[in-house]
């Protein structure tokens, strides 16, 4: 919960903290139910949320739904159920696993006023398509990260594939899939008429395992870069005819954000502080195995041994004539028996322990290789509002400290917006926005050597993680990475700590507008909205890489903007038999531009020096 502050009487502060613990429930329980109309036809896409949280989800092609709750929730909790067209239904939560729930048509006349295509403000009830809208305290009250993730299970249909990484790309989805590109299925973003050019992931990649194969690096599209606490409402628009003003882009649909200008702020001067934190946790793993170990169902001890006919596992050739089982990532080897004993990996020796060891399976050797992680989120803003117009300045700071270890960002957005009305027939609007974001490392996407995905997939029941934090093998620091197990596999530390994907971007979004009332039934609405970034990234490649053996380094400086300018002239009329005529009729000039220097070394003179000039060889 969020509250406006405003300082009327001196000498009195208020500080709001507010601790949102998201992520962090594990203990869930499901509710499940139907959601129908009074004739028992189930309702598609109906929106069923838990009042006052971020909870929610929708109902599917049959009506049904699953809302997974925390345990936590009382006879007190209130159940909310809607669906356009039809009256909003709030239930107390009385316990029952399933529900019933018939929504009844809405009767009442609606006189609201949404944003439309091109930011056209029309009366809800004299569009021909429907709309959804969702307050913006709804967006910022969980304190995401990426503004597009709150917007889950709040809007009838909509999709939102949240990113990999702590500020990558987010796919956001209003009719589905309908390309095989990714970047064919997304909804077109406006911000205060300008649209945002965001394909999924901003071209870069990071070389992994295999001689030419090429991992991905999501460094976030344009939906990262819009403060989530300068929101004042999303609209959602999704027919054709809605859409249509915006060309083939909005063909998945139109989100409209819609940011604050201090108009709704209470006359005079206002101050607002904020202060938010949201902890991350892994909540659900997949069901790891942990009662076989490394080993094929072929390694069977030698005529003679202790383990003669039997699985057992040496790591490299053991004392007794057994050769070794543990080149293979296979987890087909002997049952795990602390009674057991065989010659196993020494991590002070780094190699074959010289005595035999229990076998036993350690079953954290994933889980402690992530971290709780947390965002910290601090906001001030002033807002100015008189008869004439209205101003809002804010600023805001973001810390992230992601579940992998070394990874996170830091971004600052400043803002100002505001409103004025020049004279009698002309009204001026002026919004602009810059963000600087700094991430020390972005990880890597997919399957391959560099992706600590790749690393989990092969990570051995009997290998304990703690062998692994050395990073370098003792004597060879910077030189030769620890690779017990497998030269094909990264050390998940020196993927962390040293293949390293840093970037740091400036972007800026901003427009003007202004409307001039040429007569009483006609006005000229001239716009122009710009969005702009430079983004600068490298990625470092250690000397004995899986696949660069001698180290990798590259830079890339990425600068594009995209330029909108409209104008649009309006008829508006009434008549006395209750007939209104709203026509109107302009254009568009769009301009873009993109722009990438590339350079790259292929092997490294001094270890662990990530510049150009460090290159033995350019590419």
């Amino acid at each position: 919960m969020k509250r406006k502050l405003f300082y009327l009487l001196p000498h009195r502060w208020y500080i709001l903290i507010l601790l949102l613990c998201a992520n962090q429930v594990i203990a869930q329980t499901t509710i499940k139910g139907k959601v129908t109309d009074k004739k028992g036809e189930a309702l598609i896409g109906a929106t069923v949320a838990l009042k006052n949280t971020a909870i929610g989800t929708v109902t599917d092609i049959n009506g049904n739904f699953a809302l997974n709750s925390p345990k936590t929730m009382t006879e007190k909790s209130i159940l909310s159920f809607s669906y356009i067209g039809y009256q909003t239904k709030e239930i107390t939560h009385s316990g029952n696993k399933f529900l019933n729930i018939m929504l009844e048509e809405e009767s009442q006349v609606l006189n609201d006023v949404v944003v439309t295509a091109l930011g056209i403000k029309r009366e809800e009830r004299g569009l021909g398509y429907a709309t959804q809208t969702v307050d913006g305290d709804m967006v910022s009250g969980t304190m995401p990260a990426n503004w597009s993730s709150a917007l889950n299970g709040k809007v009838a249909g909509l999709s939102v594939v949240s990113p990999g990484g702590p500020l990558g790309s987010s796919r956001i989805s209003l009719r589905g899939d309908v390309s095989l590109n990714q970047n064919g299925n997304n909804a077109l973003v406006v911000v205060d008429g300008v649209p945002m050019s965001s394909p999924m992931t901003n071209p870069g990649v990071a070389y992994g395992a295999g001689s030419s194969s090429e991992l991905s690096v999501d460094y976030g599209n344009g939906f990262s870069d819009i403060n989530p606490e300068d929101i004042e409402s999303v609209q959602v628009l999704k027919g054709a005819s809605a859409t249509a003003l915006y060309g083939t882009r909005a063909a998945n649909g139109v989100i409209m954000v819609t940011t604050k200008t201090g108009s709704k702020a209470k006359k005079g001067i206002g101050i607002t502080f904020n202060t938010g934190i949201s902890i991350d946790n892994v909540m659900q793993w997949p069901d790891y195995q942990y009662e076989f170990g490394q080993g094929l169902p072929s390694n069977v001890g030698k005529a003679g041994t202790e383990y003669a006919g039997q699985l057992y596992y040496s790591y490299g050739a053991a004392p007794d004539g057994n050769s070794s089982t543990s080149g293979t990532s296979s987890a087909y080897g002997a049952r795990f028996d602390a009674n057991k004993k065989f010659y196993q990996y020494d991590p002070v020796l780094q190699g074959r322990a010289e005595t035999a060891t229990p076998w036993v399976a350690y079953k954290n050797n994933r889980k402690d290789l992530f971290q709780t992680g947390y965002t910290l989120t601090n906001s001030v803003a002033i807002t100015g509002n008189t008869d004439k117009g209205s101003v809002r300045a804010s600023i805001t700071h973001t810390k992230n400290e992601w579940i992998l270890p070394n990874t996170g960002f830091q971004r600052i957005v400043a803002s100002v917006s505001g409103q004025q009305q020049v004279s009698r027939l002309l009204r001026i609007n002026y919004k602009a926005s810059y963000t600087n974001r700094q991430i020390d490392n972005t990880p890597a996407l997919g399957y391959n050597s560099n992706s600590i995905s790749y690393f989990l997939i092969f990570q051995n029941p009997n290998v304990n993680l703690d062998w692994l934090r050395p990073m370098w093998r003792t004597g060879q620091e910077n030189v030769k990475q620890l690779q017990p197990y497998s030269t094909f596999i990264g050390n998940p530390f020196v993927i962390l700590y040293e293949s390293e994907n840093p970037s740091e971007k400036h972007s800026v979004v901003s427009s003007l507008s202004a409307t001039l009332q040429l007569s009483r039934k006609f006005d000229l609405m001239v716009r122009s909205g710009l969005q702009l970034s430079a983004d600068q990234r490298e990625q470092h490649r250690p000397v004995s890489d899986v696949v660069y053996g001698n180290g990798f380094f590259k830079k890339q400086n990425v600068f594009d903007y995209e330029l909108n300018s409209d104008a649009l002239l309006t008829y508006h009329d009434s008549f006395e038999n209750g007939l209104h005529i709203n026509a109107s009729v302009g254009g568009n000039l769009m301009k873009q531009h993109y722009d990438m220097l590339s350079a790259e070394v292929k092997g490294l003179i001094t270890p662990g020096v990530y510049k150009l000039a460090n290159g033995a060889s350019s590419l």
